[in-house]
């Protein structure tokens, strides 16, 4: 993607919005350790939670002199997709004990989530990149969005690695483990205790994992 002032005007709202460049934004102040080399968190890529690919954009250094990079990505669809992927990303990085925040955004964002582990904090942000109006993106029309990872310099993050957890844009379920089959009754629809033989409170007979309703990922 080429630095067009479209996207300059956008990376000067990122700027202004990421607590690197102001002063504890929605209470969340980067401290200078976030970024030390020596730790080997890993953060998985966002790429498989919207079924797309990104690439370096820039490297930005913060009051604090510690250096972010900055990838961007370009996700089609509809603003219900756009949601399910942040959903999606952010259980996949719950699964590896990363806290999930909503942060205020400014003027000119859609969304700002962050995700903390130990000193790290990174950033998703969310723009509208798409023509089509409010109201036909409320009503459910594809429009194109350019998403901005921010990643501290010292984490493990490779472009295209994602999280193990999710595949072809979908969070593999955390009840069946991608298998459909409710896990309390192992698909039979029915429990026995000391002998008695009931209906699966978990799935009321189906046999159908009640989490993803037999889907196997959500």
């Amino acid at each position: 993607m080429k630095k067009n002032k479209a996207m300059a005007a956008m990376m000067a709202v990122c700027m202004t919005a990421m607590v690197w460049n102001t002063v504890d934004f929605a209470g969340a102040a980067i401290t200078a350790s976030a970024a030390t080399k020596e730790s080997s968190e890993w953060l998985p890529d966002i790429c498989s939670a919207f079924d797309t690919e990104g690439e370096y954009y820039d490297t930005v250094t913060g009051t604090d002199e510690v250096e972010y990079d900055l990838y961007i990505y370009e996700f089609v669809g509809s603003i219900e997709d756009m949601s399910k992927g942040i959903v999606i990303y952010g259980e996949a990085l719950k699964d590896l004990d990363y806290e999930v925040i909503a942060l205020e955004r400014p003027t000119g964002m859609v969304k700002c989530q962050a995700f903390e582990k130990g000193d790290y904090h990174v950033e998703l942000q969310v723009y509208l990149g798409g023509t089509e109006s409010t109201e036909e993106i409320a009503a459910g029309a594809d429009t194109t969005w350019t998403l901005i990872l921010a990643v501290p310099t010292g984490m493990e993050f490779t472009l295209g690695s994602g999280p193990s957890g999710v595949a072809n844009g979908e969070m593999i379920c955390i009840g069946c483990h991608g298998s459909g089959i409710c896990d309390g009754c192992s698909g039979i629809g029915t429990v026995t205790f000391y002998g008695i033989t009931s209906t699966c409170p978990n799935c009321g007979g189906t046999g159908i994992c009640s989490i993803c309703d037999g889907e196997g990922s959500y």
